[in-house]
């Protein structure tokens, strides 16, 4: 089959018209900090490990990309299978009130799929806030928005 240039740019017009619709970003466990005092993470190429004998708060920032008007926004997070049970809540704060907008809180393993939030404003910034037992390591996460 002999492929045009008109059919491959409208090909690439299509792409950039779907990608403009949504937007995703993934980040490293390396990107997650210790919230617990005097307490911090060992980190490595696959991610960021609580090396201490208690469980720790970790917290994790996300980027907006979206711009204008609300979007909506999803989030999951990996950590390495280690049987331990792991919770984290996704922060949406309100610069408007000083607290929390909108947020929802799972519990897993390995792997947490957050519900989508859906009246969430480019403002106001999203952070992951999770608790991370003795030894458990966070591999990455991942933000998709409309």
């Amino acid at each position: 089959m002999k492929t045009s240039v008109w059919s491959v740019c409208l090909l690439s017009l299509g792409s950039m018209l779907f990608a403009s619709e949504s937007s995703a970003t993934t980040y490293a466990g390396q990107s997650c900090n210790s919230s617990s005092a005097g307490v911090s993470l060992s980190y490595s190429d696959f991610g960021a490990t609580n090396s201490s004998s208690s469980g720790i708060s970790i917290s994790c920032p996300l980027t907006r990309v979206k711009d204008g008007g609300t979007n909506s926004v999803s989030a999951v997070i990996y950590f390495v299978n280690d049987g331990k049970t792991k919770t984290c809540f996704l922060d949406n704060f309100s610069i408007d009130t000083g607290g929390l907008g909108v947020w929802t809180s799972v519990s897993g393993v390995s792997r947490m799929v957050f519900p989508t939030l859906s009246t969430t404003l480019q403002w106001q910034p999203l952070t992951l806030n999770c608790s991370l037992p003795a030894g458990s390591k966070v591999n990455g996460y991942f933000l998709a928005e409309s």
